[in-house]
Order: C-alpha cells, then structure tokens, then sequence
C-alpha cells in the first residue's frame, strides 16, 4: 500500500502484501510488511470474484446468445483470367507450389472463424459461373462431397481443390 507525502508531494511505499486470489478470498486479515518488518494490517471485510466479459467472450460463448458462421462463395467465372482452363497461365484458380489467392484467403478466413465457432465447425462452400462436366452453366453449386459442408478453413479448401479437379470450365460473366 501507498500513502500520501505531503512533504515530498508523491506517494510512499507503507508495506506489502504478497497473496494469492484464493486465499484472499479465504482470509480475514493479512499483514503488511515493509523491507522484513510489519507495518500494519489488512482486514478483508467483503471480497468476490468478478467476471467482466470482453468482446471474446461474447463471440465465443454460446451461453451469451452469439454464434459465428460462415458460408464462402467462389467466382469460377472467366473475369479470374485464363481461357476457362482453371489451370492456365494468368488464372487466379491454377495449382502452384503455393496457395493460390482463393486458397489463401479460404485458409485465412477459415481460420479466423474457427476461433470462434469452436471445434467441429461445418462451412458452407459454394461456387458459381463454372460450366461442368456436362458443359451447362451452374450459377451455384456447393464444393465438396456434402451439399456445401466442409470441416473447418482445411475442409474448405480441400472441398475448392477437389471441385477444381472435376473438370469443370469457368464460363462468362454471370448475370444474376
């Protein structure tokens, strides 16, 4: 604890109490020291924990009525570049050694809502403007295996990577 100077004008060290949240909980009385020597006393008349939710909290707790999800759409139409090969030079969608720009930002993002979703979130993923294997233009159709739902920012993109591989074409500009 501190105490006012009125000689020096600034606070002075009267003693220390050295504790724990616990047993300042439990106990009644502590004494204050300075330098080795007992200074005084503190009595706890009342004493709770408080527990103050910041914007975390609320996000991750469901218990606070919040929950996040995410749906992602991917634009295969040929405004990406190329010539509606996927894997032509100049695509935003070819397979590189790195991620390319969906891929990053399909980790990104996924990830980002991972931290507040908790474990076992499901995404939505679609696509739209690509031509498939049948050459008609879907205007929407869900990535992966189950109507759209992917296991977390990795799931996302395997479910991007495997559409990318059923051979479909990006179209034309999509008029909606």
């Amino acid at each position: 604890g501190f105490d006012w100077d009125d000689k020096n004008r600034s606070y002075k060290l009267i003693g220390q109490v050295d504790t724990s949240a616990r047993e300042f909980l439990c106990s009644k009385e502590f004494e204050v020291t300075k330098k080795g020597k007992k200074t005084g006393n503190i009595v706890v008349r009342c004493a709770d924990i408080v527990n103050i939710p910041n914007m975390l909290h609320y996000l991750r707790g469901k218990e606070h009525g919040t929950s996040l999800d995410l749906m992602a759409a991917v634009d295969f139409t040929s405004n990406n570049g190329g010539s509606g090969d996927p894997n032509s030079e100049g695509c935003l969608h070819r397979a590189c050694l790195r991620p390319n720009d969906y891929e990053a930002v399909l980790r990104r993002v996924g990830d980002v809502f991972s931290g507040y979703t908790g474990v076992g979130m499901r995404f939505g993923a679609w696509g739209f403007g690509a031509l498939d294997a049948n050459g008609q233009l879907q205007n929407r159709f869900p990535l992966g295996a189950e109507e759209g739902a992917c296991d977390g920012a990795g799931g996302l993109i395997d479910a991007y990577r495997n559409t990318l591989r059923s051979g479909i074409v990006l179209s034309g500009p999509i008029v909606i």
